[in-house]
């Protein structure tokens, strides 16, 4: 058995993350969001093969197994960076038991419906409940944990010369 993990480093005006497993790190700007990693799972590599669609893997019997996890000794870390991020955008790190239950744009609604992003977790927290209790999972329910970050960046014209 081994652990899964994204983490997130935001320097300036750049953010670098690295994962393995199948947790997420979404960007959302505006009303628009992007998945930036992609999940080391069989149920990925079914999506590359388009025998299911992305929306498929949440519930495919081979989401959970791992090809890459800490604890395996081949583990490596996938390592990414983004160059541009700008004031206001929003980060979600997120386990798989977390993003399982929540479609994207239900994230979005709620983050429009929120005025914290404490406000925001705890709306997708109830959806996420919700869902799980519809599907009636209570017992084999996987672990969940989010994060949100926001960031906040001075502009180029703003910065001492």
């Amino acid at each position: 058995m081994g652990s899964a993990v994204v983490m997130l480093l935001a320097e300036n005006d750049r953010v670098v993350w690295g994962h393995v497993g199948d947790p997420r790190l979404y960007r959302f700007r505006g009303n628009q969001w992007r998945q930036l990693t992609v999940d080391h799972s069989m149920a990925q590599v079914l999506v590359r093969m388009v025998e299911v669609t992305p929306n498929q893997v949440r519930s495919h019997p081979a989401r959970n197994r791992l090809l890459q996890s800490l604890g395996h000794a081949e583990c490596q870390i996938e390592v990414s960076e983004q160059k541009t991020i700008r004031a206001g955008d929003i980060f979600l790190q997120c386990s798989d038991g977390f993003w399982g239950y929540l479609m994207e744009n239900g994230m979005v609604a709620d983050l429009k419906a929120s005025v914290t992003l404490d406000e925001w977790l705890v709306r997708m927290e109830s959806r996420l409940l919700n869902r799980i209790k519809e599907l009636g999972k209570q017992q084999d329910q996987d672990n969940y944990t989010a994060q949100a970050i926001s960031v906040g960046i001075k502009s180029a014209l703003n910065k001492p010369r």
